[in-house]
């Protein structure tokens, strides 16, 4: 059976000269094993992968492992650090989750495991599993097409005079019905002048004629989050709402057209930019283009200007630039896209065009 992930991972131990690579993030230990719990750790080297784990989750670990090769299962008692110098002995170079690892952890495990010399490798980790594995896809398309059924629904229940806390509520229960495991991050529901709050939190607004509606919200399926921006508006838009929705819907449109394996990931963040900046709205569209989105809802790569990292085909990122008008309010368009050999495909559906909702 092969294991990439694990071959990268070891991949990335030569890289660094370690003998050992600890990984202490859960969700990064999932990605890479394929066990889930609240305490798990990995201890990989050249020979051995080790799932150090505690006795709540003992049995389901050792049936875990028994089909899981080469994983090998370690239960963590009290002594806990002790057995980790145990495992890794003398002379150990071990790579670590610097930016995981609190400074009292490492501190501790510097005492308990003297003699051995830990290199700090941050993020890398993590970015191995930035390219998505054939059930993490299926997955992610699920959670995805739930958010497109349930965000269609409520469109249709919108009434004057709902709050957006309320309407939060009613899209993560719709969610929830079409088969979301919950959501995969606070539902933002926003309404006319608010929807400028660009992560703004639902409160008792009341939604009137003529507002922006401006909904950003995700499901989970199988550990595996969508993530979803559509903004429409309650009544006949005005002209200015016109303006403003079609330079997003183009810039979004030129961002999508852009995403494909080998392209850097700043390229894509300029193609939604440029646009936005040139209608004289540079400054109204203040964050990212987007990320990288699977076990967590914001993973890498970040389509930002800075960012230099190449696409690759699996990824799954969003594309979400917005223009944000204090006094007037937002509008953001996000879909989630899969890199194909050939370009890529929008995983999210719902219509892009501006929508008018008739009370």
């Amino acid at each position: 059976m092969k294991h990439p992930r694990l071959t990268a991972l070891r991949a990335l131990a030569r890289k660094h000269s370690c003998t050992h690579i600890l990984v202490s993030d859960v969700i990064d230990c999932e990605y890479l094993s394929g066990f889930h719990a609240t305490n798990v750790q990995l201890l990989v080297s050249a020979r051995n992968a080790l799932l150090l784990t505690d006795f709540r989750y003992q049995k389901a670990a050792e049936k875990f492992c028994r089909t899981a090769q080469p994983w090998r299962l370690v239960t963590i008692k009290e002594r806990g650090l002790g057995l980790m110098k145990e495992l890794l002995g003398d002379q150990a170079i071990v790579g670590i989750q610097s930016d995981i690892l609190t400074v009292d952890g490492y501190d501790r495990l510097r005492r308990a495991c003297r003699g051995v010399k830990f290199i700090k490798i941050a993020g890398e980790i993590s970015t191995i599993a930035s390219v998505k594995l054939p059930h993490e896809l299926k997955s992610l398309r699920r959670a995805a097409s739930i958010g497109d059924r349930a965000y269609a629904d409520l469109l249709k229940e919108l009434r004057e005079g709902v709050t957006e806390r309320e309407t939060a509520l009613r899209l993560e229960d719709l969610c929830v019905a079409y088969g979301s495991q919950g959501p995969s991050f606070d539902t933002i529901v926003l309404f006319g002048p608010r929807s400028a709050l660009p992560h703004g939190v639902p409160g008792k607004r009341k939604l009137r004629r003529g507002d922006w509606v401006l909904c950003d919200f995700g499901c989970r399926f199988d550990g595996l989050c969508s993530d979803m921006t559509r903004t429409a508006v309650f009544g006949q838009a005005s002209e200015q709402q016109r303006r403003q929705y079609e330079i997003v819907r183009r810039a979004q449109a030129n961002a999508r057209k852009s995403v494909k394996p080998g392209v850097k990931a700043s390229t894509v963040d300029f193609a939604a930019r440029s646009i936005i900046e040139k209608a004289g709205h540079g400054e109204a569209f203040g964050h990212a283009t987007g990320h990288g989105v699977g076990r967590r809802v914001h993973e890498e790569p970040r389509l930002s200007k800075n960012d230099e990292s190449i696409l690759r085909t699996n990824m799954v990122v969003t594309v979400e630039p917005g223009i944000y008008l204090a006094d007037q309010g937002g509008v953001r368009i996000e879909d989630m896209m899969l890199l194909t050999e050939r370009g890529a495909r929008s995983l999210t559906s719902s219509p892009r065009n501006l929508v008018e909702l008739q009370p």
